[in-house]
């Protein structure tokens, strides 16, 4: 984050104490949206940094760039935390039955109960059938645009609620359900997972563990809606524009055989790889070992050499492939849909292996013949036939 995307954010807070201190709520409120907004945009903005290090480098060269950057976001931690010890004192100095009884009372509820990052356009507010109409109805005041309700009668709600309006923006859950993709569609928007926050004024065990449902379900169903919309075009595309590479190259089937009585083992870049490397070292000679691209380079620091190696992400991951001299000794076992680059590393071989989508067709069967295994489960870092 530059110094400069600070200031607005710094501009609200110091208006916010301001109108907090004055006795103005209502004004002070909508500085407060305001800072969750502008927090929103700088914790996406903050996926998109320049992978070159662009930021790190004009400090680098710019050291009392870093001092003002340093003392901007020393100013907002401290307004931020401020605010915070105001919104909660003065949550604390009602009880819960006196905040019911107004509008002004429930705002405060909900802004207890906001994440201090919300973006009201794209997250997600979830209520329950305890005072839900009421908080739907004050967080639309504020912009609110897309609610999910969990309820133990979804025919009760809609038609307790209808009185506030249409329920378009609203996604009736049964309590303890897990909402399919197509029930969420009408509210997610975007390739970003939006965050979801439950807004009650108590939430139970039960609240709990049942919104969690929800937001699992919310994240599941962006990742496998976005990952739908480009994953077919892609690996159509780069299987096309391969064909004449994979007619030269041998198929995974041709090496069936090395795998007859063997004794395979498979690694993974996951966290507990570094304190198995001792022991892989001292047995690799017993293994036919197969590595994730991602465990090439720890495994080839510690002396261990896989018999081959392993990629599936159609995307373009080059600098998943190490500048090493060692993978020459190594044959790549990869999805023909896999990005060119991979195609052209110089690892000793590429045994191409039928991306499911088509196996079977005519250009499938010329390539790998006709009782190919299919590679239908995946992960992150390995592959299941």
């Amino acid at each position: 984050m530059y110094t400069a995307t600070l200031e607005p954010l710094l501009e609200q807070c110091n208006k916010a104490v301001a109108m907090a201190k004055a006795g103005a709520i209502d004004d002070a409120r909508i500085c407060l949206d305001r800072i969750r907004f502008l927090r929103s945009m700088l914790a996406q903005s903050s996926h998109d940094i320049d992978p070159a290090g662009g930021a790190q480098n004009e400090f680098f060269r710019h050291p009392e760039l870093l001092r003002s950057h340093v003392e901007a976001a020393t100013s907002v931690n401290e307004r931020l935390a401020l605010l915070h010890q105001w919104i909660t004192e003065s949550r604390a100095s009602f009880s819960t039955d006196e905040l019911r009884q107004s509008h002004a009372g429930m705002n405060l509820i909900v802004d207890d109960a906001l994440p201090g990052i919300w973006d009201f356009k794209h997250d997600i507010a979830v209520v329950t059938d305890l005072d839900g109409e009421v908080i739907r109805r004050v967080l639309r005041t504020r912009g609110q645009k897309n609610f999910v309700w969990i309820t133990e009668s979804i025919e009760r709600a809609q038609v307790v609620c209808i009185e506030d309006g249409e329920n378009q923006d609203t996604v009736f859950v049964n309590a303890g359900a897990f909402p399919e993709r197509d029930e969420l569609a009408g509210i997610l928007y975007g390739v970003s997972v939006p965050r979801a926050a439950l807004i009650t004024t108590e939430a139970s065990a039960d609240d709990e563990r049942h919104f969690y449902a929800v937001a699992r379900a919310i994240g599941a169903a962006v990742i496998a809606g976005t990952t739908t919309q480009w994953l077919p075009q892609v690996t159509s595309e780069q299987w096309i524009s391969l064909l004449p590479k994979l007619a030269t190259l041998p198929s995974v089937m041709s090496i069936r055989s090395e795998f007859d009585g063997a004794d395979v083992l498979v690694v993974s870049p996951g966290p507990s790889l570094q304190q198995d490397l001792a022991l892989l070292s001292r047995v690799q000679d017993r293994f036919l070992i197969i590595a994730s691209v991602k465990a090439l380079s720890t495994l080839f620091d510690s002396g261990i050499k896989p018999d081959l190696a392993i990629w599936q992400d159609p995307r373009d991951h080059s600098e998943a492939i190490p500048d090493r001299p060692e993978i020459a000794g190594v044959g790549l076992i990869l999805n023909e849909s896999c990005h060119p680059a991979f195609y052209e590393a110089a690892f000793a071989s590429h045994f191409a292996y039928p991306d499911p989508g088509f196996l079977g067709s005519d250009v499938s069967d010329a390539l790998h013949g006709d009782s190919a295994c299919q590679f239908s489960g995946t992960s992150v870092s390995t592959l299941s036939v």
